[in-house]
């Protein structure tokens, strides 16, 4: 999850995150499989604000813009306890072109 163009990053500065680059993201009350582009979008905030952290120890759904204009959306699948402070992090993503 890194590289110059990278849509979610892994953060471990204080609590274990992904940010999502865009500054577009939205929780969804969903698991992936129920999701589609459409539905996302429509959720999405219309414009980019400051990179949302959202933290791994929350379970959820994700719609995110990625940098290139697609739509997406993911979940932390790592198992966390709050006691875990983990060096890296599992996601699962699904990209709609």
């Amino acid at each position: 999850m890194a590289g110059v163009d990278d849509d979610l990053r892994g953060d471990y500065s204080t609590t274990p995150a992904v940010i999502v680059m865009s500054g577009r993201a939205a929780e969804t009350g969903k698991d992936l499989d129920e999701l589609d582009a459409t539905t996302c979008e429509e959720n999405l905030p219309a414009l980019p604000g400051d990179p949302p952290t959202i933290s791994a120890y929350r379970e959820g759904t994700y719609c995110f813009a990625t940098s290139s204009g697609g739509i997406g959306a993911f979940r932390v699948t790592s198992h966390l306890s709050i006691s875990d402070i983990p060096s890296s992090l599992a996601v699962q993503v699904v990209l709609w072109e």
